[in-house]
């Protein structure tokens, strides 16, 4: 089942020829890793794709998910609560204390539940933004990621990625931009890479 379909276009943003992309399909379970320098277009894309700005010619058809690269967190409020928070919105439904924990174990922030997330590192916050990538909608999602890996420590890029090809083995779809290597075990991927403002970006399999 296709969970996007990008038809060829020109990604413009304020009148600005950004990148000219070509003809995108991507199936459930499957990865689109996109790559490029700074003010390529990477993060305009995946607006487009989320629907954040117009672009009615591309298509999804699972429900969206976006992590972006700006954390999306109170910072006056605990861990807990805004995990809490995050997991109302995704999910539709409150969350148990057990429920919350249980996601912070896995992101390695259980013993900081009770800090407002203002004393947390950069790379706590991350963390706790990823942590949504542990919660059970009721169906397969499509993830959008806006570097993923910012701040984050080597220990913890491996328990993200194992996270990610658990999620395409479970018939999620992953849109990813990154600045880093992202070494997935699925040999579903497809790479996306912008090149100068105005060029064509190049599609390839992994």
């Amino acid at each position: 089942m296709s969970c996007l379909s990008i038809p060829a276009m020109d990604l413009i943003r304020n009148e600005t020829l950004l990148q000219r992309l070509p003809a995108t399909n991507l199936a459930a379970g499957e990865c689109l890793m996109i790559s490029g320098q700074n003010g390529a277009g990477k993060s305009t894309l995946l607006s487009r794709i989320a629907g954040l700005s117009s672009s009615a010619s591309i298509q999804t058809h699972l429900p969206l998910r976006l992590i972006g690269h700006k954390l999306a967190l109170v910072d006056e409020l605990s861990v807990m609560e805004n995990l809490a928070l995050m997991y109302a919105l995704d999910l539709k439904k409150p969350a148990s204390d057990a429920d919350l924990v249980g996601l912070l174990n896995q992101v390695g922030l259980t013993d900081r539940r009770h800090q407002p997330c203002t004393r947390l590192s950069a790379g706590q916050k991350r963390r706790l933004q990823l942590s949504r990538l542990w919660m059970r909608p009721p169906s397969p999602c499509l993830w959008l990621l806006d570097e993923p890996l910012t701040a984050l420590d080597a220990s913890f890029h491996q328990t993200l990625i194992r996270r990610m090809d658990e999620l395409l083995k479970l018939g999620h779809g992953l849109v990813i931009t990154s600045h880093q290597s992202i070494l997935l075990k699925t040999q579903s991927v497809q790479n996306l890479a912008f090149g100068d403002l105005g060029a064509q970006a190049e599609l390839s399999c992994a």
